[in-house]
């Protein structure tokens, strides 16, 4: 059986030192009175490396042994050629299908590996990019 979530709630710490507090990811396709997309980005640990992901489904599922699994669906960002502003530029990652297509990265991972909230700010200049201010979100 699969259930289905809205949003994620995971704990952050703001600096070394301060108290736990609880923070809110969001997987919306239709949010609030708008109805437009809420969907968070995240900082995703993976072995030693930290990636970049948007949050687009989290959901839980039990197995044929009875254990529950709480997964989110997530659309991958990979590091892009530099860009006008001093910090990091990510765009979209891609794969390539079975047929030989590129097609949009996205994978199903464990919620333990999200460590946060990340803030991506929208380049200006070109779509499908985004700057990772280090400074907020964390």
């Amino acid at each position: 059986m699969v259930f289905v979530r809205p949003w994620l709630a995971v704990p952050l710490q703001l600096h070394r030192g301060s108290l736990h507090e609880a923070v809110s990811l969001r997987a919306v396709p239709t949010f609030g009175a708008g109805k437009r997309e809420a969907y968070s980005f995240v900082d995703i640990r993976s072995g030693e490396e930290d990636w970049f992901a948007q949050l687009r489904l989290v959901f839980s599922c039990t197995d044929e042994h009875g254990a529950e699994h709480r997964c989110a669906f997530v659309r991958w960002l990979c590091e892009a050629e530099e860009g006008e502003l001093p910090m990091q530029r990510l765009r979209w990652a891609t794969t390539t299908s079975p047929s030989g297509a590129t097609i949009a990265w996205y994978d199903v991972i464990d919620i333990c590996s999200i460590r946060g909230p990340v803030l991506l700010q929208e380049d200006p200049t070109e779509d499908d990019h985004f700057y990772y201010n280090k400074y907020v979100g964390r």
